[in-house]
């Protein structure tokens, strides 16, 4: 435990800390942050929701191609599964089913028989009015005329021939007779009465016809059966148009009884157009054959005489039509939840594209909306307990705004750069001809752990392996497989955080990561049953280019981060640490001894760092370039003298302390000229703190004037910061240290420890550790490294004569290097402590 007097008492450390506490604001135990380090906590909170919104956004079902967007024959980019029931209508089915129904339903025709009696009527009347004619004049000319045709026409053994030759006889005296009459005023005067009864417009060879068959009346019965036969079959105005209408037949409803039928032949109706070929071809059946112009007379009458009484009537068809659509009954899918629509890399058909369009209907705003919130709650949930972490263990942290946002940052581009990978993972799969849940085995899942571990400690790079491997699984439709491939490697890549010392060193780690992403696919394709095939082999290879693209985007990550966020990681600081940089070069020709004096401070200074969990690579970089100022004017500090003349002995102390304090602002200078790192820019800020120059204080206070006032101590203090992280304190700590120890005549270990022991106590007690993390502990350990180190240094050896006689002349302390803190003049040291007074306190300032 360390210990010094002050006041002849003894002073233990602990009881320094609270003497420390009751009067400084900050603490040992917890580093003090600046109010430029502060971070609200409302905004730390704020950007902590943001990156979880942005979560949200990224890795959600919301940010997938919406199904609307699909057209038949497109390639599914995902599979697609029903999140819940759904009743989804058939629209092609039900469709097809209504346009059967109303294709079966026949159109309605109208069917008028009024036109044949409005026909035969006058025309029976008109020839009634003949044959009464007729008859009045000839007495049973129609009976006996019928009676001779039927004897005549009948077989030769049915009659005799003298039965025949006396029709034969009497039938020409009855056609005699007939033609006499015809001859006549009065048949005229009925002949007029007949066309006038008949109402049918006749040219004289008509009427030619029917004088020579004496106005029979089977002419008559021959025009109205021919009449009737015509009008009973149906006549339509055009045949083409109902050919379209009734395909398969026709509903017939007479309008006068409302009586109807359906009819499915349809060959026998007639239109205008096929009317007369009709009428011929059917006349015979009315007329004897044997009477050719009085068919054509009846034939022509009858087409004069016809209309079409069968007529479409479109407003029945069509209510009838709709009637039977709305009578059938919708078709729907029953989707259950879970059920797959589609799979990914399939063809869609015609009824995945319905369901995929009735679920999008059905997937309203409320939905997604709460779709969304399911995510955003699984995430706060999941940041909560990363944040918990945070809080509880790592407070430096969550202090830093600039360290959250870069945590934050790293998060949201890995998986901005999986989300990309995984949308063009359907296209390199159809391009491959591979599943494309091989190709997501190439995805660079641990790419965030990687560059936690370049740029963070081991637990930060942890939390992102865990934080990857939950949400890797939500993004990739829930398949934990990928995550546990994130998860094993994530993991290896993060534990591999001390190899990383140059960039090569990605790429063979990469390499690493791709082998042992092969080893856990192994045992997952074994568990499905695909190692042994095409798919298993693919997805083997899949899993190593996926260790390799973590290479790619590593090292194209890295230096973007370490560009913005002004972090530096091991192996930028291998980089910079090398002796043949320009300034440690520079420093080599024009300050030497401050050269030699840095080397060993690093040596100390790295040793610490590794007893105390410190970065020992930042701490040893640190210290390389914690003096670099002293370039510009060597020759005032007093390990590059070289045994020439010391130049303070002619400047006023006031100047000597100006000289000494301005390395530190040409050490910036320097450091800002050649782009220095930020984090090694820090050791040169503050590897003084706020130290006092007691050999030139009081030197000062010696040449006062009476009546002029005292001096100031602010002049010669330096002006800071003092160190705000461990590894800053303990350069601080082996600059003194190191500096003190060559004024040691004899360093044997118990005079090495009591320095050590002096030197950190005077740090302590002087509130120089009060802004960083150090712990007593801390320091018991690095007092430890510090003595250990020094006495390797500083080991025994037997002096020679001329090594004697050496150390003689230079007995008044000619080279040496001193600390800015040891004991003052009248302070006596510790009883392992030899200082020789104030030409020593002034050689260790000059060190400075």
């Amino acid at each position: 435990m360390y210990k010094t007097k002050k006041n002849n008492k003894i002073l233990f450390l602990s009881d320094v800390k609270k003497a420390n506490q009751a009067n400084k604001s900050g603490s040992i135990n917890g580093k003090k942050k600046s109010p430029r380090s502060r971070m609200p906590v409302f905004n730390r909170c704020l950007g902590t929701l943001a990156i979880i919104f942005a979560l949200t956004l990224i890795l959600s079902p919301g940010f997938q191609l919406p199904v609307t967007d699909m057209q038949l024959e497109d390639v599914a980019p995902f599979n697609i599964k029903a999140k819940k029931d759904y009743l989804i209508e058939d629209a092609i089915s039900t469709q097809k089913n209504k346009a059967l129904a109303r294709e079966s339903t026949l159109p309605v025709y109208d069917f008028d028989i009024k036109p044949v009696e409005a026909h035969s009527s006058p025309i029976q009347k008109g020839f009634q009015h003949m044959g009464k004619f007729y008859t009045s004049k000839i007495s049973n000319i129609y009976s006996e005329l019928q009676e001779a045709q039927a004897i005549l026409e009948a077989p030769e053994e049915e009659y005799s021939n003298e039965t025949k030759s006396e029709k034969r006889i009497l039938k020409r005296e009855l056609d005699e007779a007939a033609r006499n009459l015809r001859s006549s005023s009065a048949f005229e005067d009925a002949e007029k009465e007949f066309l006038g009864i008949s109402g049918l417009k006749l040219d004289s060879k008509i009427l030619k016809t029917f004088r020579w068959h004496h106005y029979n009346p089977y002419i008559v019965n021959g025009i109205n059966g021919l009449i009737l036969h015509v009008y009973k079959n149906g006549i339509v105005g055009d045949r083409e148009l109902f050919k379209s209408y009734a395909k398969h037949g026709i509903t017939v409803r007479d309008i006068d009884t409302g009586k109807e039928h359906n009819l499915k032949k349809i060959d026998k109706i007639v239109s205008m157009k096929e009317l007369h070929a009709y009428l011929k071809k059917n006349v015979s059946s009315f007329i004897d054959p044997a009477h050719t112009s009085l068919q054509r007379v009846v034939v022509k009458i009858v087409a004069q005489l016809a209309h079409p009484n069968l007529t479409f009537n479109k407003q029945e068809t069509e209510l009838r039509r709709e009637k039977r659509e709305e009578a059938v009954k919708s078709v729907f899918f029953n989707i259950k939840k879970g059920e797959m629509i589609v799979r990914e890399g399939e063809r869609i058909g015609e009824s995945q594209l319905q369901k995929l369009i009735g679920m999008n209907k059905e997937s309203n705003i409320q939905d997604y909306i709460l779709s969304l919130l399911g995510f955003f709650l699984f995430f706060s949930l999941l940041f909560g307990l990363a944040w918990y972490y945070l809080v509880k263990y790592r407070p430096d942290v969550v202090a830093s705004g600039r360290t959250l946002v870069l945590l934050g940052s790293i998060l949201l581009a890995n998986f901005l750069i999986i989300r990309m990978f995984s949308h063009f993972a359907l296209p390199i799969a159809v391009y491959l001809d591979v599943p494309v849940e091989t190709v997501y085995y190439a995805i660079p899942f641990a790419a965030a752990p990687m560059l936690a571990a370049l740029l963070f400690d081991l637990d930060i790079g942890i939390l992102l392996v865990v934080l990857s491997f939950a949400l890797v699984g939500t993004h990739l439709e829930w398949k934990f497989a990928y995550s546990l491939v994130a998860l094993i490697g994530g993991l290896f890549a993060v534990l591999r955080k001390n190899y990383y010392k140059q960039r090569s060193s990605i790429l063979k780690n990469g390499a690493f990561i791709g082998l042992l992403n092969m080893g856990m696919i192994i045992p997952l394709d074994l568990v499905q049953h695909t190692l042994v095939s095409p798919k298993g082999l693919l997805d083997l290879q899949a899993g190593f280019i996926g260790g390799i693209m973590v290479t790619l985007v590593v090292s194209w990550l890295l230096p973007i981060f370490e560009s913005i966020f002004h972090v530096t990681s091991d192996i930028k600081l291998q980089e910079i640490s090398n002796l043949n940089h320009p300034l440690l070069r520079e420093m080599i020709v024009e300050a030497p001894g401050t050269y030699h004096h840095s080397i060993v401070v690093s040596t100390l200074a790295e040793g610490a760092a590794e007893a105390v969990g410190a970065n020992p690579l930042v701490v040893r970089v640190g210290a390389y370039y914690h003096d670099i100022g002293k370039m510009k004017k060597p020759h005032y500090y007093i390990e590059n003298q070289k045994g020439e003349k010391n130049l303070h002995d002619k400047i006023a102390p006031s100047m000597s302390a100006l000289i000494v304090q301005s390395h530190v602002k040409e050490g910036l200078e320097l450091a800002k000229a050649h782009k220095l790192n930020p984090l090694i820019v820090n050791f040169i800020k503050e590897h003084h703190g706020t130290t006092l120059m007691k050999f030139f204080f009081g030197k000062a206070k010696e040449q006062e004037k009476p009546g002029l006032g005292s001096v100031e101590e602010t002049p010669y203090r330096y002006v800071g910061p003092k160190p705000q992280s461990k590894e800053t304190a303990i350069v601080l700590l082996a600059d003194t240290i190191e500096a003190a120890s060559r004024s040691l005549q004899e360093p044997t270990h118990s005079r090495l420890q009591g320095l050590v022991e002096k030197l950190i106590n005077d740090k302590l007690v002087e509130g120089e550790l009060d802004e960083c993390d150090l712990t007593l502990k801390d320091l018991n350990e690095i007092g430890k490294v510090f003595v250990g180190i020094l006495k390797g240094i500083y080991h025994s050896r037997i002096e020679y004569p001329d090594e004697k006689e050496l150390k003689e002349k230079k007995e008044e302390g000619a080279i040496g290097n001193r600390s800015a803190h040891s004991p003052e003049k009248g302070e006596g040291p510790t009883k392992e402590v030899k200082v020789r007074g104030p030409e020593n306190i002034r050689k260790l300032e000059l060190s400075g």
